[in-house]
């Protein structure tokens, strides 16, 4: 205990410091007059100042402060970058010790705002017209104590789910010198930016779509859809490109068809990217949903829907693109039965034309082409093949 002003009737009006909780206690100062004491310091974790003025004669009086150091204790000063995990006085199956002062700074990557759910609490109690709280659990919406306080939380009772207004959120658990229970545990929710909302229609014959995070991670509690809707009569091929979701609980899902009644093609989370993905029709439905905590760098998806059912075509042609996969030549043979008008077109999956042979009217029988694919990266592309007025488009890839 440190004094900072000191006036009272010498030898008649003073204070007394015990060593303890009662007069029973070794006394630590005896001191009246106007002259500033020196520092007194316990050596326990309890203290008792007595003061005393008689009948008559009086002063200014004292003014002083005190600091708690040392002693026991279950928690201390943290700082919680993580979006979700759990926060408690430590105490386990013991009750918190005496004096207790602990912090914790709640500020995660990217949070809007923080959600604290109490599942156990038990402190002192206030008084009981609530104008002397003991022990207690202060929560800021901020950084520090100095932000505005949301709420203090003592006694038995669960408290009410306590929200910050931004991204950081700051809590203070103190103790006195007396009396002290089994203490509390909670845990916070992250709320996090939506990258992406609602549905989304997608009916270009190709192009490509993400979770939104972009160099972010993803939001929490995110639920997104997208309707991939081809020509009648064409088929949708998806590739996800990328995919970085927490195992087992955030999913891209997969339907073949209008929506997510439809069967479901495959849910995938992690890093593992799986095969193309091709419909049956010409829907396929896209669900991303992420839980509210642990978040990745989200997914990105190519889609071709220009592609059509093309059994027909192929029987009627005797039509055959191979090897595919291929290197550095794709070879295509089909037959006439009459002379017909042929051309040949190679794109990526972005739609953008990258080799073009009009071939002119060519004789009937059987034919062969050759497309060199040196120059070609490693990738996806769409092989269209057009005889008189018919179209079709393969989906071949290159390997390397």
């Amino acid at each position: 205990m440190n004094f900072t002003a000191f006036d009272t009737e010498a030898n008649y009006d003073g204070i007394v410091i015990y060593d303890g909780e009662t007069v029973n206690d070794p006394v630590l100062l005896n001191t009246s007059g106007n002259t500033l004491p020196s520092p007194v310091t316990s050596s326990t974790g309890k203290m008792l100042v007595v003061f005393t003025s008689d009948a008559s004669v009086n002063a200014g009086g004292f003014d002083a402060n005190y600091t708690i150091s040392g002693g026991n204790t279950f928690c201390s000063t943290t700082t919680v970058t993580d979006d979700f995990t759990t926060i408690e006085d430590g105490s386990g199956t013991s009750n918190y010790y005496d004096n207790t002062l602990c912090t914790w700074l709640i500020q995660p990557t990217n949070a809007s705002g923080i959600d604290l759910y109490f599942t156990t609490f038990d402190v002192e109690a206030a008084s009981q017209d609530g104008s002397s709280v003991y022990d207690a659990v202060e929560i800021y919406d901020g950084i520090d104590d100095t932000a505005p306080l949301l709420a203090t939380y003592h006694g038995s009772s669960i408290p009410p789910v306590t929200s910050s207004t931004g991204g950081a959120m700051f809590i203070k658990f103190y103790s006195d010198a007396s009396v002290n229970n089994s203490g509390w545990e909670a845990y916070f929710v992250t709320r996090t930016p939506s990258y992406c909302q609602g549905n989304t229609v997608l009916n270009n014959l190709t192009g490509s779509f993400s979770d939104g995070s972009g160099t972010d991670n993803y939001g929490n509690g995110t639920e997104c859809t997208w309707s991939l809707q081809a020509p009648a009569g064409n088929i949708v091929f998806l590739d996800l490109i990328n995919l970085d979701t927490e195992t087992n609980f955030d999913f891209v899902l997969v339907y073949d068809g209008v929506d997510d009644s439809a069967p479901l093609i495959g849910d995938y989370s992690g890093t593992t990217l799986p095969s193309s993905i091709t419909s049956s029709t010409e829907n396929l439905f896209v669900a991303f949903v992420s839980d509210e905590s642990i978040n990745g760098g989200g997914f990105e998806a190519n889609y071709d829907m220009s592609l059509s059912n093309t059994n027909a075509f192929i029987e009627q042609y005797d039509l055959a693109v191979f090897p595919n996969p291929f290197t550095n030549q794709l070879t295509i043979e089909f037959d006439l039965e009459e002379s017909e008008n042929v051309s040949i077109e190679l794109f990526d999956v972005i739609g953008r034309s990258l080799h073009e042979e009009n071939l002119g009217k060519l004789s009937s029988g059987q034919n062969k082409q050759l497309i060199s694919t040196d120059n070609l990266p490693k990738g996806t592309y769409i092989l269209k093949l057009q005889i008189g007025e018919q179209v079709i488009n393969q989906k071949v890839v290159k390997m390397k």
